[in-house]
């Protein structure tokens, strides 16, 4: 919940370990490995390594697909310190970056000056991101299959900044412990 701790890579070393993942569903922000004491040495050494690979690693690259400047900068402003941010302002924009820059995660609006942003979710990536996390953030809601696309949909009027960085967290860190696994 701290500022300063909360993207710290965790490595948890217990005597009970799925009593410990059960206890938070296994699911907690920043958990690169569950080891099951006695250690096995190599695992801890991977663990550890991917915990150091990911905490030096370059900032993840996310496009942020937004009409609305004002809006755009507040975003920026809270996420700059997780990734680093650029900005298209139109659905041709996106669809532009999309085809000539690899980027970790999308954040998308839906409702564009030259279409609906929901054309991204099934865009074509280049080969080397095939699946691109998406974390829609607009005023139009989703519909349900829609939604099958994306990691998160959020709107605008109910979301607060909190909300907003805990998601983009969450998804930045689920992609790294994706990474760590394969």
């Amino acid at each position: 919940q701290k500022p300063a701790t909360r993207d710290l890579p965790i490595v948890v070393v217990s005597a009970y370990v799925e009593e410990g993942a059960e206890e938070i569903n296994g699911d907690a922000v920043g958990v690169v490995d569950w080891l099951q004491k006695p250690i096995e040495e190599e695992r801890l050494r991977d663990g550890l390594k991917r915990a150091v690979h990911g905490r030096a690693s370059k900032k993840p690259r996310i496009l942020h697909v937004e009409d609305d400047l004002d809006l755009a900068g507040v975003v920026s402003a809270l996420v700059g310190d997780l990734g680093q941010v650029t900005l298209a302002t139109s659905l041709n924009e996106g669809k532009r970056l999309l085809r000539e820059q690899d980027f970790d995660l999308v954040i998308l609006d839906l409702m564009l000056p030259d279409g609906s942003g929901e054309e991204l979710l099934t865009y074509p990536r280049r080969a080397s991101r095939a699946k691109t996390p998406v974390i829609v953030f607009s005023a139009k809601e989703l519909s349900a299959d829609t939604s099958k696309n994306i990691e998160a949909a959020l709107i605008k009027s109910r979301t607060t900044n909190e909300q907003l960085v805990a998601t983009i967290c969450a998804t930045i860190n689920g992609m790294r412990s994706d990474k760590g696994k394969g």
